[in-house]
């Protein structure tokens, strides 16, 4: 990717450094990702600048480092291995169901 020369004042250079060195960025990377964040916001201003900034992230990870998804089980869902049985009489007239018991 080609590169080019961009003038940045002192203070976002230094802003740009500290925060590199807290995201373990390079200070061209933090610019860049900072770059990446601002666009998408203006492209997306009904989204919060946080969920993109935390969106964006989540793609810079590898992912044989990311963690699949597992939606935790609730009182109402069965646990592996169990099932449930529910009898049933049908109405021969309506065709209504009636639960038995």
């Amino acid at each position: 990717m080609a590169s080019v020369s961009v003038r940045i004042d002192e203070e976002r250079v230094s802003a740009s450094r500290s925060a590199a060195k807290a995201e373990f960025r390079t200070v061209q990377g933090q610019v860049e990702f900072w770059a990446k964040v601002g666009r998408a916001a203006l492209d997306n201003p009904e989204l919060p600048a946080s969920y993109m900034a935390e969106s964006l992230m989540g793609m810079e990870e590898p992912r044989e480092d990311s963690t699949p998804f597992l939606p935790r089980q609730t009182s109402a869902t069965p646990h592996r291995g169990h099932c449930f049985t529910v009898h049933v009489t049908l109405a021969p007239s309506s065709g209504t169901v009636y639960p038995d018991g």
